[in-house]
């Protein structure tokens, strides 16, 4: 099935290439048969996909220049496209334009990243054996997220090294560096990144 780019805004011209795929969202609502659209480098839109169930794309047809006209109205022949939904762009997707008819497949992902540095309460507290901990990354950063007892001794470093940026989960299962279970108790937990730290309490029951 090949969608008939109804939206006048899309200037139908004889160059022209096909293209569908998949698409994934990452903390970002969005409902069956929203669109995302296909532009320009310089925002003419050239198409629109329709998403289907299971994060599918319907076949659409993406239009470039027509040549005959001195006004841009389309894509150029090697332009890189770009997709976006609604404000948010898709995560870097190398495509460029080729007027051949080809049928051409992309994978996209749309994020919603956090706007700030965060640590959030593990979730379930309190906890018996399992917790999870959420941290919030506007951007790519080196990261530590440690437990200590009320002592302050290291009892499980569950992060350190780089992370992409995003919402990340991690599970502690109350078990320390060996593997061996922790007592019950109240446990702390700190997130380190550059300049920013953050702590909470967590209580692992037994």
């Amino acid at each position: 099935q090949v969608a008939l780019n109804v939206n006048p805004d899309i200037i139908k011209t004889n160059q022209y290439m096909f293209m569908n795929g998949t698409v994934s969202f990452d903390h970002i609502s969005y409902f069956i048969g929203d669109k995302v659209a296909v532009s320009t480098q310089d925002g003419i839109l050239v198409g629109e996909m329709e998403i289907l169930d299971n994060g599918y794309l319907m076949t659409t047809a993406v239009y470039g220049d027509d040549n005959t006209t001195t006004a841009k109205d389309g894509a150029e022949t090697s332009e890189k496209l770009v997709f976006t939904y609604g404000e948010y762009e898709s995560q870097p997707v190398f495509v460029e334009f080729t007027p051949n008819m080809e049928l051409r497949k992309v994978d996209l992902l749309f994020q919603n990243l956090p706007q700030e540095f965060g640590l959030a309460q593990n979730f379930p507290n309190p906890f018996n054996p399992v917790t999870n901990i959420q941290f919030m990354l506007p951007e790519a950063a080196d990261v530590q997220l440690v437990v200590y007892d009320l002592m302050g001794k290291t009892v499980r470093t569950l992060v350190n090294g780089s992370q992409t940026a995003g919402y990340k989960t991690v599970v502690w299962d109350s078990k320390d560096e060996s593997g061996i279970p922790v007592s019950a108790g109240m446990y702390i937990y700190e997130l380190r990144s550059g300049s920013y730290s953050a702590i909470q309490k967590m209580v692992l029951l037994k």
